[in-house]
């Protein structure tokens, strides 16, 4: 007991399993060590409508409560210590490839579907053997469930289902039908499928219709509301395109799974002994319900994308709404600018006009003395700026006669009034200019 069991050759047909347990093995040291803390809820359902309902067992109450003779004779039961997982693997024959996938690669869970044919030692196909996975949604989060079968192609022998993490409300569904008088339709190839995507696609229109229900009321809005709460709304409407995505990917999926399951029936309906009186062999109506169950998916995708435009044409509004408002703050600032503008250019113009009027009225003898520093004379009657001069584009001026002390020397003073036409700011100065 202390050394995990023998696993045999006929416990795995698969190709891809068989390698990938002899190139990636997981010993286990001490079988007895193991936690053995996972809890799970078996349904036994006969076809003579006798059902067996066990709840919340452990590793070892489930191993006691294997009605061992009706299941596939794959691996020892000896280990009573074994884990949960060991034991159904040795007990139902799931592979142990279906664990690993239980297990998130990174952050991006494992997916995909397969089937394959098993078949005993002596080449006899047995089952038919599979793995998918579909979603539902709870309150907070999409989950995944994982689904594992071996559907019996023998009427007399057991079809074993797995799954993990199925919905409350599928369970709900198959033990209800489990308990009712249609007790033999889960007794069709595939029916359990057929309930649980059914299942899913109904959690599926449930999310719908809240998103629809919260675009609608973001529609009948009013323009004054959009403005009290831009931020918060832009948020909600991401939040809602988020959630639209993952409603399409997720019916994608479920999409998908049905067709692959219709397409597994029709591959393998030649396998499968019709047995009449056990009702258990009635492929054309899960057929017909996977079928239907395409359409709805169909229907429900035309109509998330819908959503999805909407919810585009309500984030563009917002953006407009906020666009005009900045726009408008814009042109206020561009107004204030302007009146400041205006009010610097007329207390140039005062300024100006004061200077003037002030230049007018001194004495001229005053106005020469103040500019001599600026402005010599220089042989030829040219003038030169000294260092403190500018540049100037225009001159105007007006003749100033009036006596020196002296008699005999008489001198014109020239008033030059220096006009700097960009600033229109007005510089006088004086120069005198001997006769």
């Amino acid at each position: 007991m202390d050394n995990p069991p023998t696993l045999r050759a006929e416990m795995f047909t698969h190709p891809e399993i068989e390698l990938r347990l002899k190139k990636f093995p997981v010993p286990i040291e001490d079988w007895r060590a193991l936690s053995g803390t996972t809890l799970v809820d078996t349904l036994e359902v006969y076809s003579d409508g006798k059902i067996t309902l066990n709840e919340s067992l452990g590793s070892e109450e489930f191993l006691n409560g294997i009605d061992r003779e009706a299941l596939h004779p794959l691996g020892s039961t000896e280990n009573a210590q074994d884990d949960t997982a060991s034991i159904i693997h040795q007990t139902l024959g799931t592979p142990l490839s279906f664990f690993r996938f239980l297990t998130h690669f990174g952050s991006s869970p494992r997916v995909g579907r397969s089937l394959f044919v098993r078949k005993s030692l002596d080449g006899r196909k047995t089952s038919l053997d599979g793995i998918y996975q579909v979603s539902d949604k709870n309150t907070a989060n999409w989950h995944l469930c994982h689904v594992w079968f071996s559907q019996s192609l023998d009427w007399h022998q057991t079809s074993n289902y797995v799954m993990h993490g199925v919905p409350p409300a599928t369970q709900k569904l198959i033990l209800e039908c489990a308990k009712g008088k249609a007790y033999h339709a889960l007794l069709r190839p595939f029916a359990v499928h057929a309930f649980i995507q059914d299942s899913f696609a109904h959690s599926l229109f449930r999310e719908y219709v809240v998103i629809d229900n919260e675009i609608h009321s973001f529609e009948t809005l009013s323009l004054g509301f959009w403005k009290l709460k831009e931020k918060d709304d832009v948020k909600k409407l991401l939040s809602l395109s988020r959630s639209t995505k993952m409603l399409l990917a997720h019916a994608e999926r479920c999409r998908r799974t049905s067709e692959y399951l219709i397409a597994s029936l029709d591959k393998n309906a030649d396998l499968f002994a019709p047995n009449p009186k056990a009702r258990y062999w009635e492929q054309e109506s899960i057929k017909e319900s996977l079928a239907q169950l395409c359409s709805r998916v169909d229907d429900l995708t035309s109509s998330a994308l819908t959503l999805d435009d909407r919810i585009k044409y309500l984030i563009d509004m917002v953006y407009n709404e906020i666009s005009q408002a900045n726009n408008a703050i814009n042109l206020d600032i561009a107004k204030l600018t302007t009146s400041i503008a205006i009010a610097a250019q007329n207390d140039s113009s005062s300024m100006i006009t004061m200077a003037a009027v002030t230049m007018f009225f001194l004495p001229s003898t005053f106005i020469a003395l103040i500019t001599a520093r600026n402005l010599d004379i220089v042989q030829h009657d040219f003038l030169r700026n000294d260092r403190q001069g500018f540049p100037y584009s225009r001159f105007t001026g007006m003749d100033i006669s009036c006596h020196c002390d002296s008699s005999d020397d008489r001198h014109l003073y020239y008033l030059v009034f220096l006009e700097k036409t960009s600033s229109r700011e007005i510089n006088a100065c004086a120069c005198s200019i001997e006769k």
